[in-house]
């Protein structure tokens, strides 16, 4: 069974736990947050996306709580990179467990925690296995992996050969 996070008070800001707020936008931000002392996370209360991460008003724009925090309290972020979650709580804020990668350091943090959308799927569309023998893994130039049915791109290449009589008669 696991507790619910406590809710910060206002006099709990200044708590070893949270920084000072130095503005009226952290201050804000920091009334948004309650800290779950199981894990450690700072869960973001105000209003999230579809995905669960927290979205924040700054500057007359809604911006991605997490990437606030990073940004404040972290050791920042550019603009090119993006705020990833080493705890796998989207509304998380905690500095500590962020930290800044590519999209392609995100995904492939994603595969190997098993929590990209395709790492547990057990067949292809067309309801074949992948096991070792009918997948096949590509490596694309940006490093990102792809796997594809052995039994499906057999089966395409025969209906290729098949509209095409010049590669028939070559074979």
């Amino acid at each position: 069974m696991t507790t619910q996070p406590e809710r910060i008070q206002l006099d709990d800001l200044t708590s070893d736990q949270l920084p000072k707020a130095k503005s009226s936008a952290e201050e804000r931000f920091l009334r948004k947050i309650a800290i779950a002392p199981e894990s450690g996370c700072w869960l973001w209360t105000g209003s999230k996306d579809k995905g669960g991460y927290g979205r924040f008003r700054l500057g007359g724009r809604p911006q991605l709580a997490h990437r606030v925090a990073f940004s404040w309290w972290g050791p920042g972020i550019a603009d090119s990179l993006e705020c990833c979650h080493a705890c796998d709580t989207p509304a998380c804020v905690n500095p500590a467990h962020l930290w800044a990668g590519t999209h392609l350091d995100n995904e492939r943090d994603k595969v190997a925690k098993g929590r990209h959308y395709n790492s547990n799927k057990e067949a292809c569309p067309a309801g074949h296995a992948y096991t070792e023998e009918n997948t096949q893994v590509d490596q694309h130039k940006d490093g990102g992996l792809n796997r594809h049915c052995r039994t499906c791109l057999r089966e395409a290449y025969r209906r290729y050969n098949a509209k095409r009589p010049e590669r028939r008669s070559a074979a």
